[in-house]
């Protein structure tokens, strides 16, 4: 393998982690703020409104690590392509859970979710380069 797919390679695997790791992030405090909000409430309305938080917090957390990839870090790449390659990640996960039998098992359901989020964005992010 030459240098410079070496580097291409690294760049992406660090892009996806920071992306995922800013995504965790921003889904836990998500999480906390509805746990937060619903305290006094228990059942199946606060369970649903913190998956909710967690479902809604990790994509705007990938979408921000991209931004502070391309601010920050200085990193060249296309912004609008590495936020829709999110968004196509969260649109893969949720239409393809029936049709790709995803929900059969939450496990395999989530890791799809974590997995295909970072890396569509960091493959859309890098894809002009």
């Amino acid at each position: 393998m030459s240098n410079i797919n070496k580097h291409r390679l690294g760049k992406f695997i660090k892009i996806t982690l920071g992306t995922a790791i800013v995504g965790i992030l921003l889904a836990v405090i998500a999480v906390l703020a509805v746990s937060l909000l619903m305290k006094d409430s228990v059942g199946f309305a606060a369970l649903g409104l913190a998956i909710g938080g967690l479902l809604a917090g990790y994509p705007v957390g990938v979408i921000i690590g991209i931004i502070l990839t391309k601010k920050v870090f200085h990193y060249r790449g296309s912004l609008p392509l590495g936020i829709l390659g999110s968004v196509i990640g969260v649109i893969i996960t949720v239409a393809g859970a029936e049709s790709l039998n995803l929900n059969a098992s939450p496990t395999i359901l989530f890791a799809v979710f974590f997995v295909s989020v970072p890396v569509l964005c960091a493959f859309g992010f890098l894809l002009k380069n």
